[in-house]
């Protein structure tokens, strides 16, 4: 996520590359007539990463990636990330490997400019913003044929922008996938969809904490706020819209644990009854807990051939926060979905 050791320049790149629907759809143009023409050699399934935000998909993704089998959009290619092989010839001689360092949400994960992250979004900000960012939500939408053309070839120009190009898969970790699972399948048949979870209550609260943590920090800077907005990043801080799936609203406000419970019902709820059949939905308390065990069955289902030894996860069991002021029917409803998530994987 943001880097606030972003400097002038660095902020009017990002402005001029991102704030623009105009501009986003010029690159994406120039980058389609200057590809290969014909499609992206075939490569094994594209790997689709979603859930709701603060479960444990970043690390997921992390892991993943450190295979070398993946190509993903990472940092590198911010901020032109619709015109990724373009920007790679122009932005890579300036580019020198960085050290390591916590992002912005205080959690531990570390990054740098080669590390994966959720710029995917963009694409579907550039060609659908309008057609499910609403003034106050998020809403699930169908994709076009046009558009799942545009997204095919979005895709392939990815894949095509790397050292091993045509080689690797795809690898995307987006939040607002959410709202168009059907569409992805729809786009590549073959793919799996990765959803993950935590314990409702632990995952609620982290959402809460890093709701008032991103609050605080685009009140102080502008530009984080704009950031957020230019990359589709609704799920906490001064511009949080909440996924909606029907016509009730919710009782609470974002400041109350029992708002992100409600979120957390709805969302996976939601999931449940719409995820298509090569879907595998993981515990993030389980990778947690037993990490060899779940990642070897994660790598065997996704024709992984590196082996769990070479792999340095990070996942380690952490002591669950007491959290007061949870409504006991929530819970209850949470408790007994967080149940029949962990026996719903749809892909053997």
């Amino acid at each position: 996520m943001l880097n606030q050791k972003y400097g002038f320049a660095s902020r009017l790149l990002h402005r001029v590359a991102l704030g623009s629907t105009r501009i986003r759809q010029a690159s994406f143009e120039l980058e389609k007539n200057s590809s290969a023409k014909g499609p992206c050699p075939k490569t094994a399934p594209p790997v689709f990463i979603s859930g709701l935000a603060r479960s444990g998909s970043s690390i997921l993704t992390q892991v993943l990636f450190s295979t070398g089998d993946f190509r993903s959009l990472t940092y590198s290619d911010m901020p032109f990330v619709l015109m990724p092989g373009i920007w790679r010839r122009i932005s890579s001689p300036f580019y020198r490997d960085g050290t390591l360092s916590e992002r912005t949400h205080g959690d531990g994960l570390e990054i740098d400019l080669h590390s994966p992250e959720a710029f995917e979004e963009v694409f579907w900000l550039t060609f659908l913003g309008q057609k499910y960012i609403k003034n106050d939500c998020l809403i699930p939408h169908a994709v076009g044929d046009i558009t799942l053309s545009h997204f095919k070839q979005y895709v392939s120009s990815v894949q095509m922008s790397c050292d091993r190009p045509g080689e690797l898969r795809y690898l995307s970790k987006n939040n607002n996938n959410i709202l168009r699972l059907p569409a992805l399948v729809d786009a590549f048949p073959d793919s799996v969809i990765l959803i993950t979870f935590r314990t409702p209550i632990q995952q609620a609260f982290s959402l809460l904490e890093q709701h008032r943590h991103f609050s605080k920090i685009q009140r102080e800077d502008p530009f984080a706020k704009s950031y957020m907005g230019w990359l589709g990043h609704y799920e906490f801080g001064l511009l949080h819209r909440p996924f909606t799936f029907n016509q009730s609203v919710c009782e609470y406000s974002p400041d109350n644990i029992n708002y992100w419970l409600s979120q957390w019902l709805q969302v996976y709820r939601h999931v449940l009854n719409t995820a298509p059949v090569n879907t595998i939905y993981l515990c993030h308390e389980n990778l947690c807990h037993h990490p060899e065990m779940e990642l070897e069955n994660l790598l065997t289902k996704l024709n992984i051939s590196t082996p769990y030894s070479e792999l340095s996860p990070g996942y380690r069991p952490v002591k669950p926060k007491d959290v007061p002021g949870c409504s006991e029917q929530l819970k209850e409803e949470c408790m007994a979905l967080y149940s029949s998530l962990n026996g719903a994987d749809k892909l053997s």
